[in-house]
């Protein structure tokens, strides 16, 4: 995990604050460890299988996108970094790149990382390398989905 670890922080690092709290988020990974099926709430699913790198890359070589036509705001994400789509997102959404220059707003700063409740969704912290915050303001109604698609070379 180590080596994953130091590739993600090296390749793209995110800033200082969202890092702290990757960090944070990483040691309780450590104490806690990946959920498990003994746990109520992933008693249904098994990570090893998910975890398994060769299938996982098998599945994602050539693999056609079954969203591809529908007609939705997407925002697509190469390497965790935003390449296209904020553009085609719904008036009034607000969307925030993470890794932008410059400040984020507060309720991104006041909201991002604060909800992790288990291995899983802390190591998603920790290894974070980049995405969107997404706030829809109260009134606003979305007719369509929202497409967030990431790549990875």
């Amino acid at each position: 995990m180590r080596a994953v670890e130091d590739f993600l922080r090296t390749s793209n690092p995110p800033a200082s604050w969202i890092a702290a709290r990757g960090e944070a988020a990483l040691e309780q990974v450590r104490r806690q460890g990946l959920p498990h099926r003994r746990l109520e709430d992933w008693k249904y699913s098994d990570l090893r299988e998910a975890l398994n790198m060769e299938r996982a890359a098998a599945v994602g070589d050539g693999a056609s996108n079954p969203f591809t036509g529908l007609g939705f705001g997407r925002v697509e994400f190469v390497d965790g970094v935003s390449v296209t789509g904020f553009e085609q997102l719904p008036v009034g959404l607000e969307a925030v790149d993470l890794l932008a220059a410059g400040p984020m707003p507060v309720w991104v700063e006041t909201l991002l990382g604060t909800l992790v409740r288990d291995g899983l969704s802390g190591a998603a912290l920790a290894l974070m390398s980049g995405g969107v915050a997404l706030r829809v303001p109260s009134g606003l109604v979305l007719e369509d989905p929202i497409g967030l698609f990431f790549r990875s070379t």
